[in-house]
């Protein structure tokens, strides 16, 4: 199996999970890019953990530069994983790694792309939900399905509770990819046709 060279770029408290559980792999992660790269790093954050782990930081606002494609490209990266994070990737940085960009996205696709997934599926009734970890493309969510999960919505539930059974769904989901990247098998699956709305800040 090979050895992978990742660049994770990730926020919050999926961020800090897919970072613990990168580090816990045989794979070399070669910076970890967050929003909070300047801040002290301090507490359970993704700057504060990359920080006592030892790993290089970039500010997550890089992926936006001219020539960040060819950073990627210069460093051998082979997988750049995205987790919880603001930044619309420009589609140059998206085709640079040697393998591909991935995200880790709370919801099923193609119904719940964009925000707050969990929270739009417990407004809507949804008795189910999903984790997905797709293949990044120019768009926003669209790429091609590398893994999905299923998982139930309790009564109970919130848009917290929710987020957090996504989080510990979605951690296998990422060791299935590094398993499969190192055998140059990850799955594409193109999304199913249907309808398709977008959930930003403005709605």
């Amino acid at each position: 199996m090979k050895r992978l060279k990742i660049l994770l770029i990730a926020d919050e408290a999926a961020g800090v999970q897919a970072l613990r559980l990168l580090a816990g792999s045989s794979h070399e992660i070669v910076a970890v890019m967050t929003r909070c790269s300047g801040v002290a790093a301090v507490g359970a954050t993704v700057a504060g953990v990359a920080s006592r782990l030892g790993y290089t930081l970039w500010p997550a606002r890089r992926t936006q530069e001219s020539g960040f494609a060819e950073v990627i490209r210069e460093t051998g990266i082979d997988l750049l994983i995205n987790v919880n994070t603001m930044y619309v990737l420009p589609a140059g940085v998206v085709a640079a790694p040697e393998i591909g960009s991935f995200n880790l996205h709370p919801g099923p696709l193609p119904k719940y792309p964009g925000m707050n997934a969990p929270s739009w599926a417990i407004y809507h009734g949804q008795p189910t939900h999903a984790v997905t970890v797709h293949w990044m493309d120019q768009g926003i969510d669209t790429g091609p399905i590398a893994f999905t999960t299923e998982l139930p919505i309790d009564e109970d539930d919130t848009g917290l509770t929710l987020s957090g059974k996504c989080i510990r769904a979605g951690l296998p989901l990422l060791h299935d990819l590094l398993v499969a990247a190192s055998r140059h098998s990850i799955p594409r699956c193109p999304q199913p046709p249907g309808p398709r709305r977008y959930y930003g800040r403005e709605v």
